[in-house]
């Protein structure tokens, strides 16, 4: 119990290394990449119903809050806890050299599931809309192609630059512009209101470039300013229905 209230006393969600400014900016890029993503769709759309969709969101919504606070706890704990002279990684540390075999096993496995569980997804999501709606093709084989080749390069990335951290990140920072709020847009006015799809088109366009560039030039602000943008074209694409044609974008099929 005196462990335990050790540990609480520890948790801080602000200070000196994470201040409110990056708070709010994890908090934006990573929230928003959960509110629109590639494995929400994968699920909900595999769901028999709508309804059953929308109450699995919501238990997974719960759960996700319930271990994300486990693990936060356990990070403290081991980060406190465990001095390791030949692991400079302490969670590997923790399961090799302090976990009963039995519960390190099952950690392990729970770790590798749990990335291979995301990476399937995307690798899937990223293959189809890169073959199906992008290069028009409709044979598996390609889809099987194309996800070899994101997966290497997957792979590469992730041998020569390893905090995954940083690249989730960075995934982020030109996700979350260029695709999440023109696309949540898009699915609140199905059916329900005609959008302008040019405006549409210039928000994930411009959101998306300024969040590549935030990577490049290590701004994280620039993508914060890309979310903005595309935000502000997004909301253009329900009142302005009518552009100069110099504007138009032709052949919009977004």
């Amino acid at each position: 119990q005196e462990v335990s209230k050790n540990l609480l006393g520890k948790f801080e969600l602000l200070n000196e290394r994470f201040n409110i400014r990056d708070f709010l900016y994890l908090s934006l890029l990573a929230g928003l990449a959960f509110f629109v993503g590639p494995d929400i769709f994968s699920r909900n759309l595999s769901a028999k119903s709508a309804k059953t969709a929308q109450r699995a969101t919501f238990i997974a919504a719960i759960l996700l809050i319930f271990f994300a606070l486990i693990m936060t706890y356990i990070s403290i704990w081991v980060h406190e806890s465990i001095t390791s002279p030949t692991q400079t990684n302490l969670l590997i540390a923790l399961i090799t050299d302090y976990l009963p075999l039995p519960i390190a096993i099952l950690f392990a496995v729970g770790l590798i599931s749990a990335l291979i569980s995301s990476a399937d997804t995307c690798l899937m999501s990223t293959a189809t809309i890169l073959g199906h709606d992008i290069l028009k093709k409709q044979d598996i084989k390609s889809t099987r192609y194309l996800i070899a080749f994101i997966g290497i390069m997957a792979l590469l990335l992730a041998l020569f630059k390893g905090n995954i951290i940083t690249l989730l990140i960075g995934a982020y920072s030109v996700y979350v512009p260029g695709v999440v709020l023109p696309l949540s847009v898009a699915i609140y006015f199905h059916k329900k209101r005609k959008l302008n799809k040019t405006l549409l088109f210039y928000g994930m366009f411009f959101g998306s470039i300024l969040g590549v560039i935030s990577n490049f030039a290590a701004i994280p602000s620039l993508s914060i300013y890309g979310t903005l943008i595309s935000a502000l074209f997004s909301i253009m694409s329900f009142y302005i229905q009518h552009l100069p044609a110099i504007l138009k974008y032709p052949k919009s099929n977004i």
